[in-house]
């Protein structure tokens, strides 16, 4: 095994490293940028989960709503 051949793998797995630490400071800013939108730049990160998992508990709302709406308006119609 020559010397290139043993650095390609580092290079490799810094290179997905970097990439992983890129990701997540953009996620973070994108998410801190959405926070200072809503007027909550200066909250713990407790009270960012429970927002979100407020936000995901409404998507899941949202759905069963729009799925029993259509299953009535399917009812509706098969009646008439």
């Amino acid at each position: 095994m020559t010397l290139e051949m043993a650095r390609r793998p580092k290079e490799y797995a810094d290179k997905l490293t970097a990439d992983k630490k890129k990701k997540k400071e953009d996620y973070l800013a994108a998410r801190d940028a959405r926070l200072k939108s809503l007027g909550l730049e200066n909250c713990e990160l407790y009270y960012v989960q429970k927002i979100a998992e407020v936000k995901k508990i409404a998507g899941s709302v949202e759905e069963e709503t729009v799925k029993v709406a259509k299953e009535m308006l399917e009812q509706i119609q098969g009646t008439s």
